[in-house]
């Protein structure tokens, strides 16, 4: 008896711990499944499906549905731009690559592939994710995709909360909302991806309508147009942005980088740059009931008629911490318009306007409410109009910031800026940006010294390699290493190097001295140089 029951407890532990298999999927039909639905047919859950470099058409290739199985469909090569699933979608034969279903979680993943040409004659012309699916997606490009309604080249519904890591979206078009993605009800995370080229009336990067929270940290929307929303486009909704960058996204009517109606977005340490709005909001757009926090943010060179850096039309907004220069209104507000709304600014600057003057406002009764802000240079006026009696009050100021370079876009601060902490008669930093140069000379001719500033590594999380970023405010000799989370350096990537004054960049490949790939998890990285450390932490995504 005791015999059996080891020999039954043998087998289930056998059965239990049996390890997953891998099945190699080659373009012209080869290897162990002749299509990537017939792998996925074959496969169980925690099995790993590698697709051989080339171009997968055809049935089978196309129209793919994973049935709520776990599995991993990826590229052998991890090379996106040599994997490619070739939808051949059209409006009088539709076909996209994948359509989950299920309730799919983020067991189920797609890695390193290129899907292209698919088209959808409503929603999700490349993906569709319905029905609570929430797969991982991860370093793939959804390229020329296109949908007769919605989400050219990715549709989500039902709270699909999908996962879209260190993807990038190109030259997708859809008809009404989300030329590269549109989400309804939903709140995917997106890290580290790429919105170029994209055209969609509602949103050409990106949308969600109603009752989405999504998540972007690291993304960057490019050159996308739309009538409302060039790079993103929220409806009821609550988005939250994080180092993200829009920059010359057009729009033909509101936010020339973000469009947001009737909704509570979060905006973190945001780059919005050359971007265009035909009507209002060249940066930032927000209208109707909900409100809107805006901090640590840049915005430079965006126009619209009204409102060239940030509108607001009836929506609440607080801006804190953040840069606005050198944006540009025909009618009324260059930097910033308000209009029948509560609006706060706090620790704002709003420099070298152009057009209209720097901050506007509909009516007598909403003037927006400024602290510790400093408008100065705006070609119409700086104090002026709705906040003229603010000059004086409360830490405002007008006076020259004094930033680093701004010509070359470098809008980090002399030492003697009047915005620098040390000088701001209490308000602290004003602006987004620290000190990272010194002034001609101190008052005694010697010359100023002053804090290297070590930049968070752009993309981040990343793979397979990022770029590290720094600015020495005088020359230095410079070491800057990665560490792991034990504190042991796996990388000196500059060792006592001399470097002149200025932004430096050094790109990191994710391998240690010996050239070996490490593994994904965080670590650090050092910069030591002029005396003094800094340190700031990145995220390596296998």
């Amino acid at each position: 008896m005791r015999t059996i029951i080891c020999a039954l407890c043998w087998l289930m532990l056998s059965t239990s711990s049996a390890p997953a298999s891998t099945w190699y999927v080659h373009p012209d039909g080869s290897g162990d499944a002749a299509t990537i639905q017939a792998a996925i047919d074959a496969a169980a859950g925690g099995d790993i499906i590698e697709l051989a470099n080339g171009i997968f058409t055809g049935p089978g290739n196309r129209d793919i549905d994973p049935v709520g199985k776990a599995v991993t469909i990826r590229s052998q090569s991890g090379d996106p731009d040599s994997c490619v699933i070739d939808c051949q979608g059209s409006v009088s034969s539709p076909h996209r690559a994948f359509r989950f279903h299920s309730g799919e979680s983020s067991t189920t993943v797609l890695s390193g592939l290129t899907i292209t040409n698919g088209y959808a004659s409503s929603h999700g012309g490349g993906v569709s994710c319905t029905s609570n699916s929430a797969p991982l997606i991860s370093g793939c490009i959804l390229i020329n995709n296109a949908a007769g309604q919605t989400g050219g080249a990715l549709y989500c519904t039902s709270s699909s909360n999908l996962t879209l890591d260190n993807c990038q979206f190109l030259d997708n078009i859809a008809e009404i909302y989300g030329g590269a993605i549109r989400c309804y009800q939903s709140s995917p995370t997106l890290i580290a991806c790429l919105f170029r080229g994209n055209i969609g009336p509602f949103g050409a990067g990106f949308s969600c309508y109603r009752n989405c929270q999504p998540a972007l940290t690291d993304c960057r929307f490019e050159s996308n147009e739309s009538a409302h929303g060039g790079g993103m486009f929220s409806f009821d909704s609550a988005a939250v942005l994080t180092r993200c960058t829009f920059v010359d996204n057009l729009s033909l009517g509101e936010g020339g980088g973000f469009a947001n109606f009737d909704s509570s977005p979060t905006v973190i340490d945001c780059e919005f740059t050359n971007n265009t709005a035909g009507e209002a909001g060249g940066g930032f757009y927000a209208g109707g009931d909900g409100s809107g926090a805006i901090s640590g943010s840049t915005f430079t060179g965006n126009t619209s008629p009204r409102g060239g850096g940030i509108y607001t039309q009836f929506t609440d907004v607080t801006v804190s911490d953040c840069t606005l220069v050198s944006n540009s209104a025909e009618v009324v507000g260059s930097g910033v318009y308000v209009a029948y709304a509560q609006a706060e600014l706090e620790r704002v600057i709003v420099a070298f306007g152009e057009g209209a003057a720097a901050v506007a406002c509909a009516d007598a009764e909403d003037i927006p409410v400024l602290v510790c802000c400093d408008i100065y240079g705006n070609a119409d006026g700086d104090w002026v109009d709705c906040i003229a009696d603010q000059l004086g009050a409360d830490g405002n100021i007008a006076a020259d910031p004094l930033f680093c370079d701004p010509a070359a876009g470098d809008f980090t601060l002399r030492d003697d800026s009047p915005c620098a902490a040390e000088n701001s008669s209490g308000c602290g930093l004003i602006g987004a940006w620290p000190i990272a140069c010194a002034s001609p000379t101190h008052a005694d001719g010697a010359p100023a010294t002053v804090r290297p500033v070590l930049l968070q590594n752009h993309p981040n999380p990343f793979n397979p390699s990022t770029v590290v970023g720094y600015r020495l405010p005088i020359p230095a000799v410079v070491t800057l290493q990665i560490f792991d989370l034990h504190g042991r350096a796996v990388r000196i990537l500059e060792k006592d190097v001399a470097r002149s004054e200025g932004l430096h960049r050094v790109r990191w490949d994710g391998r240690d001295d010996r050239g070996q790939l490490l593994s994904s998890g965080a670590y650090f990285y050092r910069l030591s140089a002029g005396g003094r450390t800094q340190t700031r932490t990145m995220l390596l995504v296998r």
